[in-house]
């Protein structure tokens, strides 16, 4: 690796190359996700990021020393996946206190099963596009996740999906709105709508 990347660099046409194909694979990264996606991520990255750098901000890890996401998500460092889901944790259950409940909800939210799932997304697609690679997280750290989720739920309830719109429903929709004829008002109250 080292002797092609000495070659490549050694002309100009190698450098332009190389500048060509970091920009092809940062506009491939940009495509991947859309516009609402990749504003998500952001705000879950620097969020991780604040986290990390600063312990004031922690609420059960306050005794930690800063870190960096670097470190956090060093796949050769388990230090750093306690860190992820010493995160992770307070982004479930939040601080104990009233003072700092308030202050929790004012900045994070309240959090979903669906939120936490698109915070975990968010540090794996995000140390990907960062750092070069993709966390693996150990057997324990999935159990882990998954005990998260779960108590999610349990304050969140089930997933709750929406109904969805059939035939019988447009059809109705459709046959009213055929039926109801525009009454105009003489007052210049507008247009209504009778049977």
């Amino acid at each position: 690796m080292d002797g092609w990347l000495t070659a490549a660099t050694a002309t100009p046409a190698g450098v332009e190359q190389l500048r060509a194909n970091n920009r092809t694979h940062s506009e491939n990264k940009k495509k991947r996700h859309t516009d609402g996606t990749r504003d998500s991520y952001d705000r879950w990255w620097k969020l991780f990021g604040r986290w990390l750098t600063d312990p004031a901000r922690r609420v059960r890890g306050r005794a930690l020393p800063a870190a960096t996401v670097e470190m956090a998500l060093d796949p050769t460092d388990s230090r750093g996946e306690a860190l992820l889901l010493m995160w992770l944790y307070e982004l479930t259950y939040g601080p104990e206190d009233s003072q700092a409940a308030a202050e929790w909800r004012e900045e994070f939210g309240y959090i979903s099963p669906n939120t936490f799932n698109i915070a975990v997304a968010a540090i794996k697609a995000r140390c990907e596009d960062e750092l070069g690679h993709r966390p693996q997280f150990t057997t324990d750290t999935e159990t882990a996740l998954t005990g998260c989720r779960q108590e999610l739920r349990k304050h969140y309830g089930p997933d709750v999906q929406a109904t969805p719109l059939l035939g019988i429903h447009i059809r109705t929709i459709v046959s009213y709105l055929h039926r109801a004829r525009p009454s105009w008002r003489s007052d210049g109250g507008g247009c209504t709508l009778r049977w």
